[in-house]
């Protein structure tokens, strides 16, 4: 048995058909870089377990009897790996063979490179600007407010969103998404993997913020994906999702910025919860 390169970990809920399309991508970027994949679901309700099980008898499946939610389950993954390298990526993405081998010799060249992630392209063909520096609370605080847009012309909001960079070329950056994070094994061993008290949000920034301390380096890389975006998330309710988010949102703050830090975000945002109720579903970072 050849080793294995690099382990995929998909986490899975409820997105079947999309869920097919991306394990079909892979499929065929097995004949040039050696993948193993694991699909790990998190009780769907839609047949995908049965889908994967049928249809893709390579793929490593882990039924969980309920939802586990993101990092738990990229935990799981993690644990069940055994290539070098693990690549996590979200369900509704379609993966490129060359994207993967890309990450895969960016990261082999580069021992001071933790982590890499891609140009992300939404279904209509726009680029989705993915990558931030890191977030502080006063981010935190103008991203919540009403009048975002025009927070978002000001300077501080563009440079922490990297506003003027197109997107297609290769970057140090800060904060990579959860979408697509290929990663060196040993570090995020050593990192204990995801920090599982964020169930959906902030986990990929956490995991950054971490990476940083190590005094190592993320880059993105202008090869591709396409991001259909928040397929799994918008299937939960949508006062499930607002607590969740709210959660997973102090308890970062708390966890990088201190008690303080985090009962000021909750004076400020408490009020502009309504905020969020009215604006669409949430995606994914």
């Amino acid at each position: 048995m050849k080793k294995v390169k690099v382990s995929v970990v998909i986490v899975s809920f409820n997105t079947k058909e999309i869920l097919k399309n991306c394990l079909n991508l892979l499929a065929k970027a097995s004949h040039k870089i050696n993948l193993e994949v694991i699909v790990i679901d998190n009780n769907s309700k839609d047949g995908s377990p049965q889908a994967v099980k049928k249809e893709f008898p390579k793929v490593k499946l882990i039924k969980n009897p309920r939802n586990l939610f993101l990092h738990k389950a990229f935990n799981q993954g993690l644990e069940r790996s055994r290539g070098n390298y693990i690549l996590f990526l979200n369900s509704d993405t379609l993966p490129q063979a060359r994207t993967i081998q890309k990450s895969l010799e960016f990261l082999r060249l580069n021992p001071n490179v933790a982590a890499v992630s891609c140009k992300h392209i939404e279904p209509g063909g726009n680029i989705d600007k993915t990558c931030s520096r890191f977030p502080t609370p006063l981010l935190e605080i103008i991203q919540s407010l009403v009048f975002l847009k025009l927070a978002q012309k000001t300077k501080f909001y563009k440079d922490y969103k990297y506003s003027t960079w197109s997107r297609n070329s290769i970057k140090n950056v800060n904060v990579i998404p959860g979408s697509y994070i290929f990663i060196r094994k040993e570090i995020i061993k050593k990192l204990n993997g995801f920090d599982e008290n964020l169930k959906l949000f902030y986990g990929d920034v956490d995991l950054c913020v971490r990476i940083a301390k190590l005094k190592l380096h993320i880059y993105h890389l202008p090869q591709r994906i396409i991001h259909l975006r928040a397929q799994s998330i918008n299937k939960l309710p949508k006062k499930q999702l607002r607590d969740i988010v709210r959660k997973d949102t102090f308890y970062y703050y708390k966890k990088h910025f201190g008690i303080l830090a985090e009962l000021v975000l909750k004076i400020v945002l408490s009020p502009n919860w309504l905020y969020w109720k009215l604006k669409k579903p949430y995606e994914d970072k």
